[in-house]
């Protein structure tokens, strides 16, 4: 049967009759024994498969697993286990997990004197997209461990990888919106002409003669006028530089996205804020463009446009981007540009872009310094690891120079974050409660 495998006891019990066989050559006398003992390992063996055997369907397993999980962020799968027979079993679950996740699972061992009603294993994705994870296996062997029967179940399941949508609960991103000025934002009712319209009231002295209603005035046969309510939301914009220089990993992600993962969450923030969002993704040309905007569907449309991108091995086109932002952007608002620059020289081809931009909005350029230049900067500190003065000065060289594009971006009054991959959510947050609590959007 193809479900019944040899175990290593009944090859090692074999090779004991291989040599016992070879010692029957120097001494005949010993057959009778042999082949007693060869009788009495068969009858073993039998006795083996019938235990396994017994049962057509010893055990159920199911699998237990949300169907969206969150990139870089521990998802749990649990496998329940439900036994239909007496006999004792010591057994070993196998599940088909798509070959990325391949070292993040390990093979499940155990008895069924445990009584254990489930097993559970944690994956934390690092890449968006949709993956398969096919059938589970469970390999059980009795007390005897001469043979081993698999059994398959079909717990077959499609995984959506998305950004990092768990992180909605986290206690760091949950804001309670005060309806004071807090933050920068809030509410004046005002007799005249805001940006938002409220209600239609009966005329008073004193109201602006600029807000009646004619239609309602001939309805109600007296004078009504429109009243306004002042709109104090800004627009905020996500832009994501899809091109090769985002494609650097850190601890097994990309720079792209840890970028994703950002924009969703801070997207999320300034809605909670009642600010407008929009988002943009460019790279040879602009692949996404999301107007501002803080409708109840709109964290849902950048949620589905971010887990559809992908990074190019393109170079960036940022005067496209400039044209699109002048054409398309009407309002001045406040733009978050997520890019990386190793250079320099990089950053002064881009420059007068930016400053363009800057011209009509408020831009914040975030970049990336290198993790691992950092920590192996602290491991030379500590002298942790070897090192000679060529390799402090390269790295110190570099680190510098990051400083430098830093001090060049913010000579152009352009706001400019450099900061490590892993705090880049954080960081870009408290910058946007930053400037929106100075109200320098």
């Amino acid at each position: 049967m193809k479900s019944i495998y040899l175990t290593q006891r009944f090859y090692s019990v074999l090779l004991i009759f291989i040599a016992l066989f070879c010692i029957v050559f120097l001494i005949p006398a010993l057959i009778l024994f042999v082949k007693i003992l060869l009788l009495a390992f068969l009858g073993w063996c039998i006795r083996d498969l019938y235990f396994l055997l017994k049962d057509k369907d010893p055990v159920e397993i199911t699998r237990e697993c949300k169907p969206i999980w969150s990139m870089n962020y521990e998802n749990t799968i649990k496998l329940y286990i439900n036994w239909l027979t007496s006999v004792s079993y010591e057994y070993t679950i196998e599940d088909e997990v798509p070959e990325i996740f391949s070292d993040q699972f390990n093979a499940i061992h155990a008895h069924t004197d445990d009584q254990l009603k489930y097993h559970q294993y944690s994956i934390i994705p690092k890449k968006r997209s949709i993956f398969q994870f096919g059938k589970t296996h469970v390999f059980l062997k009795s007390k005897d461990k001469l043979f081993e029967r698999r059994m398959s179940f079909d717990t077959q399941i499609d995984i959506s990888v998305y950004p990092a949508i768990a992180q909605f609960n986290d206690l760091k991103f949950n804001y309670k919106i005060s309806n004071r000025s807090e933050g920068g934002f809030h509410h004046v009712r005002r007799l005249g002409h805001g940006y938002e319209f409220d209600h239609i009231k009966a005329y008073i002295r004193g109201d602006d003669i600029r807000s009646i209603n004619w239609k309602a005035t001939g309805r109600m046969n007296s004078l009504m006028v429109n009243q306004y309510e002042d709109d104090m939301s800004q627009s905020v914009y996500h832009i994501l530089d899809k091109s090769r220089i985002m494609n650097f990993k850190s601890n097994g992600m990309t720079l792209l996205d840890y970028a994703i993962n950002t924009i969703l969450i801070h997207s999320k923030v300034v809605l909670d804020k009642k600010d407008r969002v929009g988002f943009i993704s460019y790279a040879k040309y602009i692949d996404t463009f999301i107007l501002a905007d803080k409708i109840g569907a709109q964290l849902r449309k950048i949620l589905t446009a971010l887990f559809h991108e992908s990074s190019t091995e393109s170079e960036s086109n940022i005067e496209l981007l400039m044209h699109t932002i002048r054409s398309q952007i009407r309002q001045r608002s406040l733009i978050f540009l997520y890019t990386n620059f190793e250079s320099i020289s990089a950053l002064e081809r881009t420059l007068p872009y930016l400053k363009s931009i800057q011209s009509y909005h408020q831009l914040v350029v975030i970049f990336f310094s290198n993790d691992h230049v950092i920590d192996r900067m602290e491991a030379m500190k500590r002298n942790d690891v070897k090192h000679d003065s060529y390799d402090i000065a390269v790295l110190e060289n570099y680190s510098l120079e990051k400083q430098l594009i830093v001090n060049r971006i913010q000579r152009e009054n352009i706001q400019a974050l450099l900061v490590e991959p892993n705090l880049l959510g954080i960081s870009t947050i408290n910058k946007y409660l930053e400037l929106k609590s100075k109200g320098i959007m």
